[in-house]
């Protein structure tokens, strides 16, 4: 299973995917290519840990924090929570083919 633990001073992998990526569509499709299929959110630390002089989850444009929300919202469903984390499924981005021919 793969899993990606970054330091506060890294540049997040989410991070690296959302600024990437054109759309929230494409977040989806890495994630996937990526293997990943769950994300664990701590809110509490992305709070604490979004000021200066770190990188967490600190945008480069509004577009890109935008981009990020839209992931949420379209591409993630909340599994379970118990405050500040949160842990959440990537729904499967479709990839235009049946994986059941006939």
């Amino acid at each position: 299973m793969p899993h990606h633990v970054s330091s506060s001073y890294d540049l997040q992998l989410v991070q690296s995917w959302v600024e990437a990526a054109d759309t929230a569509d494409e977040v989806a499709r890495t994630a996937a290519a990526e293997g990943f299929s769950h994300l664990l959110i701590n809110w509490g630390e992305l709070e604490r840990l979004g000021g200066p002089g770190f990188q967490v989850l600190r945008w480069r444009s509004a577009a890109d924090r935008q981009r990020w929300e839209l992931f949420l919202r379209q591409w993630t469903v909340p599994l379970a929570s118990s405050p500040p984390c949160e842990l959440r499924a990537i729904r499967a981005p479709s990839t235009g083919t049946n994986p059941h021919p006939r």
